[in-house]
C-alpha cells in the first residue's frame, strides 16, 4: 500500500529542498534591501553551512513525520478499497 501513494516522494522532496534552499536564499538576498529602503536598520542576511544544514534536516523530518501520519491513515483503509475505488 506504501507503495501505491507514498514510494517515491522521499527523493522529489530532497532534490527540491537541495535545489531549493540556496536558490531561495540567493533570492532574498537580492529582493529583501528593496523591501526594507525605507527603513533605517540593519539586518546580518548571512548563513553559516551549518544552517543550510539544518534547514534541510528540518525539512526531511517534517517529511518523515507527515509520512507517518499518512501511513497511519492508510492503514485503516483496506486494500480491496484502494485497488476498487482507483482509476
Amino acid at each position: 500500500m506504501k507503495k501505491l501513494y507514498l514510494d517515491g516522494n522521499r527523493i522529489v522532496i530532497m532534490l527540491g529542498a537541495l535545489i531549493g534552499i540556496p536558490v531561495s536564499k540567493f533570492l532574498i538576498d537580492i529582493l529583501f534591501p528593496s523591501f526594507i529602503a525605507n527603513v533605517a536598520c540593519s539586518m546580518h542576511l548571512e548563513f553559516t553551512w551549518y544552517m543550510y544544514l539544518y534547514i534541510f534536516g528540518s525539512i526531511m523530518i517534517l517529511y518523515e513525520i507527515i509520512n507517518f501520519i499518512l501511513m497511519r491513515k492508510l492503514g485503516r483503509i483496506s486494500e480491496n478499497e484502494i485497488l476498487k475505488n482507483r482509476e
